[in-house]
């Protein structure tokens, strides 16, 4: 064989051996750019059950992805989806799933299997009825995870009044128109009553919390008590009788009148009003404006403010009528029969607290 044949053999035979290592290289580099592709991290959309969410995953496949995402291929009910195809960056996978879950509500247990994308979507398919205060955990925007445990807890808010009474306090006043011994209530004592509005919240039927949103207070009324310190009860039969007049005392039995009343103990007043007081002395056998003898019990009053022949309970004073006026006694003014002038001297100008009686 001649030098020349043998080299042209040698030449076509590396030629070939090139095309072969080029050939291999375009393959492997191609393997090499495919797994690099296949591998790096994609951004997919994926909707499970009308809940989407998008999520970052290095899953090569569409079977490795959802098993990434805790989703169980044999409870895949949408029989399109292709498990064991590639996945590419930017993909929308749309998953119909049926998950296995646990409901306690109104003190019951409730398994349910349903395709469900969130707690709400569970909560729909068990037929769950919520209330706008109900509490729920989690709450129903949770995406629905295969084995997820739902707690619905019942509320009710209602609200809630309280009333407490508030004791009354007794004054007593030491009165030299009362017999010493006696005690005559001149207001009666009421209790008050302090009332508080709660808004409570129960949750399961048990007490959760309480707010105070309105309070209100009847304040109560002071018993007001006379306590006698006098020796006797001055009334008007007992002045009456101490005139030697006999043609006045026929005319003053021929009145009746009202001021021959005694203190009595059972007696309550309708209104209670403070008044300027004096005193005024007639000579026997003087009339009143009631045409009644003037007397102890007997005082002047305005009949504009008081009206004629209204029972009255002067402090300091005892029990008696109006049945008089007079010229100066005008507005909250009162003018008290005494049985001399210097016992009026004596009295002067005071401030006196008149009880008007019923």
């Amino acid at each position: 064989m001649s030098t020349r044949k043998i080299w042209s053999e040698l030449f076509n035979s590396r030629k070939i051996m090139v095309a072969l290592c080029s050939f291999a290289v375009v393959i492997a580099i191609g393997l090499i750019c495919g797994a690099w592709i296949l591998s790096e991290e994609k951004e997919i959309s994926l909707n499970v059950n009308g809940s989407e969410i998008t999520v970052k995953t290095y899953a090569n496949t569409v079977s490795d992805f959802l098993e990434e995402r805790d989703i169980a291929a044999e409870k895949i009910s949408d029989s399109n989806l292709d498990l064991s195809a590639a996945l590419r960056d930017g993909e929308r996978l749309v998953v119909e799933f049926v998950g296995d879950y646990r409901v306690r509500v109104d003190g019951r247990t409730h398994d349910v299997s349903a395709a469900a994308g969130t707690v709400a979507d569970v909560l729909d398919k068990a037929g769950v009825i919520l209330n706008d205060e109900d509490i729920v955990e989690p709450s129903l925007d949770t995406p629905a995870a295969d084995g997820l445990v739902i707690d619905v807890r019942r509320v009710i808010i209602k609200d809630e009044v309280r009333e407490t009474e508030l004791a009354y306090s007794v004054e007593k006043k030491k009165d030299d128109a009362v017999v010493s011994g006696d005690q005559i209530v001149i207001r009666p004592g009421q209790t008050g009553l302090r009332s508080d509005t709660y808004r409570v919240t129960y949750c399961d039927g048990e007490f959760y919390s309480e707010e105070l949103i309105a309070s209100s207070v009847t304040d109560p009324v002071t018993e007001i008590v006379a306590v006698g310190t006098g020796d006797t009860v001055l009334t008007g039969a007992e002045t009456s009788a101490a005139a030697t007049n006999e043609t006045k005392m026929a005319r003053e039995d021929e009145k009746s009148t009202a001021s021959d009343k005694a203190i009595s103990a059972d007696m309550t007043s309708a209104k209670v009003v403070t008044m300027k007081a004096t005193a005024y002395h007639e000579p026997p056998g003087s009339l009143t404006k009631s045409g009644t003898l003037s007397r102890v019990g007997a005082v002047a009053v305005d009949p504009r403010v008081i009206p004629l022949g209204t029972e009255l309970y002067v402090e300091g004073y005892g029990y008696c009528v109006a049945e008089d006026t007079g010229r100066l006694i005008k507005g909250n003014r009162i003018d008290v029969y005494l049985d001399s002038e210097a016992e009026c001297v004596e009295w002067g100008v005071k401030n006196v607290t008149v009880h008007v009686l019923e």
